[in-house]
């Protein structure tokens, strides 16, 4: 969970700064690793492609010839030509590709699009990937609040808990997709705005519910890499207890 821990030790917050102006969200949920290797391979590439290489390879592209390598190469390649015809002939390969190559060619799929939509806006934006997708400027996170003690919540609390919730995210310009409560968990997936302090809006939810009891713990587990299952919650809370000993 090395992305978990980065993340509750403010590496997120670091991220956000490195942030340009323009930048957009992948609306599509992929593998971090697959989203990682397709980044650096993109990352070295200085230059667009012709529509001309984009003829003299689509044949490539769809051969099952075709070695792995190669043609995980070839997409990224393919994803930096200024064509729209370029841009449909990824979008096809997606939807027959083999299973092993298909969420690489999502990224070049997508690459291609903004990369497109740049060229003929005339300004750039920076892809911002994660493990479960978002929206525009929003990133798609996997928030855990917990009871003191992680004891089931009364009917009563978990109304407060989710009208808290609903009515912070929504001040910050979020959006709620879903509040379920399993055990002592509070588990919570919303969009949120990129250059928010995630941590603290969580914070401010928490203090405003234990002015009513005091019945919620101050921790927290944030994710925008998966969803976690209560085991795997129930395993992170024991080994950051065990750590604090």
């Amino acid at each position: 969970m090395d992305e978990l821990e980065n993340m509750q030790d403010g590496g997120f917050e670091r991220f956000l700064e490195g942030l340009p102006l323009k930048f957009r969200v992948m609306d599509i949920s992929l593998g971090v690793d697959t989203q990682m290797e397709f980044l650096e391979m993109l990352g070295k590439v200085d230059e667009s492609f012709s529509h001309d290489f984009f003829k003299k390879n689509e044949a490539r592209l769809f051969s099952p010839d075709t070695p792995f390598a190669e043609l995980k190469q070839l997409l990224v390649h393919l994803s930096m030509v200024d064509s729209v015809e370029a841009m449909r002939s990824l979008e096809r390969y997606v939807e027959q590709c083999p299973g092993e190559v298909k969420e690489f060619a999502q990224m070049a799929a997508y690459q291609s699009k903004l990369f497109l939509e740049a060229s003929i806006l005339g300004e750039n934006q920076v892809l911002v990937a994660s493990g479960m997708g978002g929206e525009g400027e929003r990133m798609r996170f996997f928030v855990a609040l917990m009871s003191r003690n992680r004891a089931p919540l009364s009917g009563a609390q978990q109304q407060l808990v989710q009208k808290e919730v609903e009515y912070q995210l929504k001040q910050s310009g979020a959006t709620v997709e879903s509040v379920t409560f399993e055990g002592g968990y509070v588990r919570i997936f919303a969009l949120i705005p990129m250059r928010t302090n995630v941590k603290r809006l969580l914070e401010r939810c928490i203090a405003e519910c234990n002015e009513l009891g005091s019945f919620m713990d101050q921790n927290m587990i944030i994710s925008t890499v998966k969803p976690l299952s209560v085991d795997e919650l129930d395993r992170i809370v024991n080994e950051r207890s065990a750590d604090e000993r």
